[in-house]
């Protein structure tokens, strides 16, 4: 075993910790696999148990930004995945929405606003004459409700949905919180 190459390794890991990556747990997982395989002490590498639970702490807070300033800089239809991912490394680091700088009636707003985006998706599809994947008009109906959306909300009318064909698959719907 080369232990200086260890601790080049462990520092690397270190310093990406300590700038605040989202591949946190990957990070604090690849240092102790290098902590166990060179027997090296954390003191010996400049760290302690304290600050790895910081840093743990600051990435699940890392990984929760990313997602909340991705969420508000776009067009986005995937707030049914990336809100649960901020509350659930919320929840792991022990953070409140507030140390993100958001609340819950943002969080409600996007998840609203990603509803709007993809029942736009299905209305374009439907519109097409194709499902383009994304589902059927009672789904799109349950999408609206989920959201509290009217059709003219998203551009449309009961007479327009009449028309369509409610025989498509349903592959997708984001879940209220």
């Amino acid at each position: 075993m080369d232990i200086e190459r260890s601790k080049r390794d462990i520092k690397d890991l270190l310093y990406f910790l300590r700038v605040g990556t989202p591949d946190y747990e990957r990070s604090l997982q690849e240092l102790d696999c290098e902590m166990q395989k060179s027997r090296l002490s954390l003191d010996e590498v400049g760290t302690s148990e304290v600050e790895l639970e910081a840093l743990r702490i600051q990435g699940c807070g890392v990984v929760a930004r990313d997602k909340l300033a991705w969420l508000r800089s776009s067009d986005h239809m995937d707030a049914a995945n990336s809100i649960p991912r901020i509350r659930t490394e919320l929840h792991k680091g022990g953070l409140s929405l507030a140390d993100i700088g958001t609340n819950e009636e943002e969080l409600e707003r996007l998840r609203i606003a990603s509803v709007t985006n993809v029942a736009k998706l299905f209305l374009r599809d439907f519109r097409r004459g194709r499902d383009g994947g994304v589902g059927s008009v009672d789904m799109f109906r349950a999408l609206l409700a989920s959201a509290g959306l009217t059709l003219a909300a998203v551009g449309t009318r009961e007479e327009e949905l009449d028309g369509f064909s409610s025989n498509y698959e349903v592959r997708w719907l984001p879940r209220a919180p």
